[in-house]
């Protein structure tokens, strides 16, 4: 950027095993993976939101248009397993949507792995981007099967009408971090067609939800020197502390 300068890698070094994963004929695009260690078994697993090129979207086709997909490796990154596709394609969930679900993050707590994820419907393409949302699901394993909450958790519809600052409507890039006394789901919103973007977050007493209204966190418009230039995705937590890539 001509002022805000770029990011130096020159202090990284490239995983010799790279690439881990390619993408395939008909979902060409991997995006968005998220890597997570798992703390009882300490395998390693990736979660890899799948596109198709150009991320493209047709909801008069009945063709999966998105798709997750879980690997597994229990060598620290040396050799990886598909494990399954997080979920059948075109599940059916709440109240009969037909669910494909891309990008997810994955935490350990309470005995539980709680999973939120970005899903749209087959009713979804990038000019009715309202037929999405934010969902959760739970297992005993990180390789799953998981179980998907009764309600999503945000549904994009819900600020299509009134978008917040006359502007973002659109939650993605879901994040949920386990704080003391509640749940913070953190998320990504957008303008559409996407300009510029803002961190938000709402709480709650279970995972599962219901999830207070939606609060930003920053905004291109506070007039401090931490606006978002990029989008945020994914959250951790480290001595007390949530950090936000």
């Amino acid at each position: 950027h001509y002022a805000y300068g770029s990011p130096s890698w020159d202090t990284f070094e490239r995983f010799p095993n790279n690439p881990v994963y390619r993408g395939r004929e008909g979902m060409e695009w991997p995006v968005n993976g998220f890597l997570y260690s798992d703390p009882i078994s300490s395998n390693w697993y990736l979660y890899i939101g799948e596109y198709k090129e150009g991320y493209q979207s047709d909801q008069d086709s009945n063709t999966v248009d998105f798709n997750c997909v879980i690997y597994k490796s229990t060598d620290r990154g040396n050799t990886w397993n598909k494990i399954r596709d997080l979920f059948p394609p075109n599940m059916l969930y709440y109240d009969s949507i037909r669910i494909q679900a891309p990008d997810v993050m994955v935490t350990f707590a309470e005995g539980k792995y709680h999973m939120v994820f970005d899903w749209v419907s087959n009713k979804f393409d990038w000019q009715h981007a309202e037929n999405s949302g934010l969902g959760y699901a739970s297992s005993d394993s990180p390789e799953g099967p998981f179980t998907v909450s009764k309600a999503p958790l945000k549904i994009n519809s819900q600020y299509k009408q009134n978008p917040l600052l006359n502007r973002y409507w659109r939650m993605y890039a879901t994040m949920i971090i386990k704080r003391e006394h509640d749940w913070a789901l953190v998320y990504m919103m957008d303008t559409q067609p996407a300009r510029s973007w803002v961190l938000a977050v709402s709480t709650a007493r279970k995972p599962e939800g219901p999830y207070s209204d939606t609060k930003i966190l920053l905004n291109v418009e506070r007039k401090t020197n931490f606006q978002p230039l990029q989008e945020y995705f994914p959250a951790f937590t480290h001595e007390g502390y949530a950090y936000f890539p």
